[in-house]
């Protein structure tokens, strides 16, 4: 009976080894908030996303499309449109000169009005904003790049710090200019692991 419980215990042992060794682990870190969606039925709820006239006038509407539709098809729970009106926007992107060496900035606001910007609320709305005098002198992947990266941290991730990571949610050109595996685990994670608010 003893060689029998040991012989298990060895299996058991061995099966956790094999397991842990062939598991990944992922760097993503998601934000503490979550946007206010409707979870029912089959189709998946819509963060409608305006861009400001700034943002054509100033060459960067493809891009910005780019930037929000590369984040469909990775959950069930959660997609982006277009809208024309302003008004019917929950993400609203603007174009122009931030004075920062930034390439562009986002926040989430716990108010429509971007009153009370949080990344640990109920989001309500997220403003996206271009540094145009930086972002111009970026070659047009690297510019996709940014405007991905920036959606990301309007779907509520947050930057990737482990240098090590591939994900267009590391800071800066890390050479990776399309959604990496980190990058849909995390959306999957934020959307279906950690949930989003019913209404």
């Amino acid at each position: 009976m003893k060689k029998i419980i040991k012989k298990a215990l060895v299996t058991i042992a061995a099966a956790t080894l094999l397991f842990s060794a062939s598991s990944s682990t992922y760097a993503y870190t998601l934000f503490g908030g979550r946007w206010v969606t409707s979870l029912s039925g089959s189709t998946a709820p819509d963060l409608h996303v305006y861009l400001d006239p700034t943002v054509s006038s100033y060459g960067y509407s493809g891009v910005s499309k780019t930037g929000y539709l590369s984040w469909n098809g990775i959950s069930s729970h959660m997609k982006t449109a277009g809208t024309t009106t302003a008004s019917a926007a929950d993400v609203k992107v603007y174009a122009g000169d931030l004075h920062t060496t930034d390439w562009a900035d986002t926040y989430n606001y716990t108010h429509i009005s971007g009153k009370n910007q949080s990344w640990t609320g109920v989001y309500a709305y997220s403003r996206v904003r271009i540094n145009n005098p930086e972002l111009k002198t970026e070659n047009p992947v690297l510019r996709e790049k940014v405007m991905i990266h920036e959606f990301g941290h309007v779907m509520g991730l947050a930057r990737v710090t482990d240098e090590s990571t591939k994900a267009i949610m590391r800071q800066g050109d890390n050479k990776y200019y399309t959604l990496q595996t980190d990058d849909k685990n995390g959306l999957k994670a934020y959307t279906e692991i950690k949930g989003v608010l019913s209404i």
